[in-house]
């Protein structure tokens, strides 16, 4: 190596010193008084060298200069110690007093070329400690054109020549020497060299913001990372890239840098290991006494190696602000999954501190946007465990959960959580986003009153909340449509218009009051206010809704040809509503007797809409239509291929209307045949595993039995069962399993479908159905409460679907089993007012009216409503005998048992009552 080759040349070079000196002869060269001769000196100095005592072979070189350096008989000896004595000064470390002493070494004129060499690096390190930069380039420079290419100090050198660059700031022309040089150290074999080179060269370019080429620097070191010893300045520089990448929004190059930063204890670990074998090497060298000046450079690499390491220790948070990085990153690509994934892995490990208390709030974001409710709820349950409620965003992070379970649907976990929003935070500015949001969540679980309640409280509650103001009052409308309360919809929703005239829900506004008009059935204003609408608000999600509208009220007023022009207009990427008005048009033609029309209708549709759930019904009604023209066949043979074609698809509920009309298509003995074949269908499916056609063709061949072996039938559905899919079969299917269950006595079975039913289909019309069969199951539970929210739910709907009178009888009975039998008289009342209700649920209703007047020592009263039992509703013959008994109860406890005898004998008179008990009680009170 050079320092062992020049060292090697120093050292003979006493000798020769020494023989110079015995040449002249003794006398000449001793002192007076017995000091030492020349030749003491240089041998003292030998051996202090010799034993890398630099302090007192320097005492002993430049008292030799001193005592004889004007001698011309030494001066041979004088020009070869000269540059000992600089040796001894770098040694020493007196690079100012060694930086002028080489220069005075330089000169001499015989001095040898490797000694020359080993002076030359020195001049440019005391340069270099002086702080002469400029000077140490043209000193390193030097070494590097004249140094043989074998020696490795030659590589050194220009990593020091380099460096002078950068501590000058020239960056550019740092920047073009080290990419010069990298491949070149490379291709001799310097690899550790050319590392440090590179890292060089990335500070560089990181100071000129070349982030570019710093990446691609960056990529190309990853490749060779065991190769840098100092790994920690390297990983730190790769930090700092990724970093200013991501500040510059350039989140791809920030990821792909920062995957590269490896965590705060590998890295020390790492640079221990290197540390350590580094050590290993300086101690190795200075045992074999050859390379002092090899271990003085590596000794400047271990006091660099040394201060990182010292800094790197005490860097806190260094990993948390890294992942802090990463996910900054994703987050900047939207990309909330990657995000959330690294801070969750990241909260898990890392003690409590600012940055993860920040890292925590961003993470129940990042879980928000992915739509991973539960994850959200977990992350703020987790956050509020950890830093508590008086944490600095405990209120938002509070308010979040709340938004979680609100877009997870669970509207009740929702609404209890901004109610402790609102009780624990009423400082918070998220205070007024929680109120309102509960009045969202009441709409959402269809407590319309309280929905409205809170909306019209919001903007006197919080008054400076402008944004919520409006909110509130566009809200207020929806609840009342949603309540079917369209006329107070529509003086909001005009009111709302007029006063915010550029509001963020104005074309909304404007389509409700459309729809508004149109439910009020004021059909012309509706169309004139949905035109206008649909012009003036194209891109709005609700214009094909609007054209939907536009073509009911058309026909409503039989204006066929301008409803179906509105239909055609639905675009075909609001598949619901375009599927709604293609089937109105058709029911239009239908109905206008346009059969071939109404064909090539549903045939353009089929061929169109390939993928459509809704593509069984238009096949049924093609065979419908070869059915009205006689074709019992071919229609038989159109519903059976429709069936095998779509019949396993559960996203296409309309496969059942293909099933109800074939069925219509089979009478009399035919019937047979027809559940013969369904059992057939079954069994192939159930060996394809075709499992929705198997319990579609349970369900057909149970209809088939329901009117010759209807105990069968209802076993059959029961079957279904274990085989239904909630979240993909019909709802159809599902209530027809769960009232078979109610007819089987197995009622709890039965709320378990019905529960699926209203989770999985909550718009279905069979919910109604549902909802009371909950209701009841609730009811023999004697749980009255939630029996009472499922008929109200009913009630307020009032699809239509079910019978209205059944269900309020059972609300009243419900209330007056909360002990409100004031509201239970009122629920009756209205019953016995609504015009459409049946003439027994009228009957039962006066009943129980009178029972419950009586009861309330309102006899008069209760009178009256017996009375009318038998007088209006005489169809129900057990019912009229024992209004007529009560009612004489009632008049032998007032005292008119004369009354109460007449009222007797007028029963009995009526024969078709004598099959009832009461008819033989009022027998024995006429005989006593």
């Amino acid at each position: 190596m050079v320092a062992h080759g020049a060292q090697t040349g120093l050292i003979p070079l006493v000798t020769i010193i020494a023989c110079l000196v015995l040449a002249l002869g003794h006398s000449s060269l001793r002192a007076q008084d017995g000091p030492m001769t020349a030749l003491e000196r240089l041998q003292a100095g030998q051996a202090a060298y010799s034993k890398r005592d630099y302090a007192a072979a320097l005492e002993q070189f430049e008292q030799f200069l001193a005592d004889f350096g004007d001698s011309e008989e030494a001066a041979a000896a004088v020009a070869s110690v000269k540059p000992l004595v600089a040796i001894c000064l770098i040694r020493t470390r007196a690079f100012d007093a060694a930086r002028a002493s080489i220069s005075e070494a330089l000169t001499i004129a015989e001095i040898d070329r490797s000694i020359k060499l080993e002076l030359l690096f020195w001049k440019g390190v005391c340069e270099l400690q002086a702080s002469a930069h400029a000077e140490a380039q043209v000193t390193f420079g030097t070494y590097f054109k004249e140094a043989p290419p074998h020696d490795p100090r030659r590589w050194e050198a220009a990593v020091l020549f380099g460096t002078g660059y950068t501590l000058q700031e020239q960056y550019p022309e740092a920047i073009a020497f080290f990419d010069a040089r990298v491949n070149e150290a490379d291709s001799q074999g310097m690899h550790e060299v050319s590392a440090r080179l590179m890292t060089l060269q990335l500070h560089a370019l990181l100071q000129t913001e070349q982030f570019d080429d710093a990446l691609a620097l960056t990529l190309r070191a990853s490749e060779r990372f065991e190769q840098f010893v100092q790994i920690i300045g390297l990983q730190s520089l790769i930090l700092e890239l990724g970093s200013r990448l991501l500040d510059a929004e350039r989140h791809y190059e920030a990821i792909r840098c920062l995957h590269y930063v490896w965590p705060h204890e590998r890295l020390l670990s790492l640079q221990q290991s290197r540390t350590e074998k580094l050590q290993k090497r300086i101690r190795t060298l200075k045992a074999r006494g050859q390379a002092d000046a090899l271990v003085f450079q590596l000794d400047g690499i271990l006091t660099r190696i040394t201060r990182e390491v010292e800094h790197f220790s005490k860097v806190e948070d260094y990993d948390a602000a890294v992942r802090m990085r990463l996910a900054r990153a994703y987050l900047g690509l939207q990309r909330y999954r990657e995000a959330g994934l690294i801070m969750e892995s990241m909260l898990g490990e890392m003690e409590t501190t600012p940055i993860v208390e920040s890292a925590s709030v961003t993470l129940i974001q990042c879980w928000l946007q992915e739509s991973h409710w539960e994850r959200a709820v977990s992350a703020a349950d987790l956050y509020l465990q950890r830093f508590g409620d008086e944490a600095p965003s405990a209120a938002t992070v509070l308010f979040m959960k709340g938004q979680a379970w609100q877009s997870a649907r669970r509207y009740e976990e929702a609404l209890a959580v901004f109610e402790t929003c609102l009780s624990q935070y009423a400082k918070s500015p998220m205070t007024p986003n929680a109120a309102f949001m509960r009045g969202i969540c009441h709409l959402q679980l269809e407590h319309y009153p309280e929905a409205i309640a809170i909306f019209r409280e919001v903007p006197i509650a919080y008054p400076k909340a402008n944004s919520l103001a409006e909110s509130a009052r566009y809200w207020e409308g929806m609840a009342h449509s949603f309540a079917s309360d369209h006329q107070q919809c529509l003086e909001i929703m005009r009111a709302y218009l007029k006063a915010y005239p550029e509001g963020y829900y104005h074309a909304d506004a404007a389509f409700r009051v459309g729809f508004s008009l149109h439910a009020l059935a004021d059909y012309d204003n509706a169309i004139a206010t949905l035109r206008t609408f649909v012009r003036d608000n194209a891109s709005s999600a609700y214009v094909d809704e609007a054209r939907l509208l536009l073509g009911d009220g058309h026909l409503a007023l039989g204006e066929l040809e301008p409803g179906m022009a509105a239909y055609a207009q639905i675009s075909t990427e609001s598949v619901k509503f375009y599927e709604e008005g293609a089937f109105k048009t058709g029911k239009a033609l239908r109905m206008s007797e346009r059969f071939d029309e109404m064909r090539k209708h549903f045939e353009g549709f089929i061929d169109n809409q390939t993928d459509s759930a809704r593509l069984p019904k238009a096949l049924h009604w093609l065979a419908w239509l070869q059915q009205r023209e006689g074709n019992l066949d071919g229609a038989r043979e159109s519903y059976w291929e429709a069936i095998d074609a779509h019949g396993d698809d559960s996203s296409k509920p309309t496969v059942l209307d293909l099933i109800i009309g074939l069925e219509k298509l089979y009478t009399g003995d035919d019937r047979e045949n027809l559940a013969s074949a369904w059992a057939d269908r079954r069994a192939k499916a159930l060996k394809d595993e075709q499992a929705t056609l198997a319990v579609r063709a349970l369900w057909a061949h149970a209809r088939v039995l329901q009117r010759t072996q209807p105990i069968q039938a209802t076993v059959m559905m029961t079957e279904m069962v274990p085989e239904l899919n909630p979240e993909q079969h019909s709802a159809r299917l599902l209530v027809d399993a769960a009232v078979a269950l109610e007819r089987m006595d197995a009622p709890a079975r039965a709320s378990d479908v019905f529960r699926d039913l209203v989770k999985w289909h909550p718009l279905a019309l069979e919910r109604d159905r549902a909802e009371i069969g909950l209701a009841r199951e609730a009811m023999r539970k004697e749980d009255y409460t939630a029996a009472l929210g499922h008929f109200e739910y009913v009630e307020s709907r009032g699809s239509g679907t079910v019978r209205l009178g059944e269900i309020l009888l059972d609300k009243a009975h419900c209330q007056e089993a909360l002990g409100d039998r004031e509201a239970a008289l009122s629920t009756l009342e209205a019953l016995l007012a609504e015009k459409a209700i049946s003439a027994e649920a009228k009957a039962k209703a006066l009943m129980q009216c009178g029972r419950w007047l009586a009861e309330a020592d309102d006899e008069k009263k209760a009178l009256v409503y017996f009375e009318r039992v038998y007088l209006v509703y005489g169809r129900d013959t057990a019912l009229v005998a024992t209004a007529y008994w009560s009612r004489g109860q009632l008049l032998e406890q007032l005292g008119e048992r004369e009354k109460a005898r007449e009222l007797y004998h007028e029963m009995v008179s009526r024969e078709e009552l004598r099959e009832h008990p009461e008819y033989a009680l009022a027998q024995q009170r006429l005989q006593s």
